[in-house]
């Protein structure tokens, strides 16, 4: 996790996404961190640079700092194309401040996984 991320409960931040896992059974959990005297851009960028070990980062092109976010959505899976991993949300709090939440899914070894509606492929976590 980013330098100077606390483990809490719950933020003070309004997430307005989540992420849904497309096979079952896929096994989630959540966890929440805050971060005081950043910005969205920055923990964004480490946290790309830093993926979780063992998992690849599927967003790498960094943010630019001359331009404000409030909220960026990056995701961690084990290989390209997975459809289970760790969705980091990071979102501006109101207070100030950074609030990060982590989605992970996990695909138990029995999992199947629908086709698309119309074909295609469904994209990695954090993708859409």
């Amino acid at each position: 996790m980013t330098p100077g991320a606390v483990r809490v409960e719950s933020t003070g931040a309004a997430f307005s996404s989540y992420q849904g896992w497309v096979c079952t059974s896929t096994i989630t959990e959540k966890g929440f961190w805050t971060v005081t005297g950043t910005t969205v851009v920055d923990v964004a960028n480490w946290m790309m640079d830093h993926p979780t070990p063992g998992l690849l980062a599927n967003r790498t092109s960094h943010l630019d700092p001359d331009r404000p976010a409030d909220g960026v959505l990056i995701g961690n899976v084990p290989r390209r194309g997975a459809l289970e991993g760790v969705v980091f949300t990071v979102q501006s709090m109101p207070d100030g401040g950074v609030a990060i939440r982590a989605e992970i899914g996990a695909e138990a070894k029995n999992a199947t996984c629908p086709t698309p509606p119309g074909g295609g492929r469904w994209g990695e976590p954090g993708m859409g």
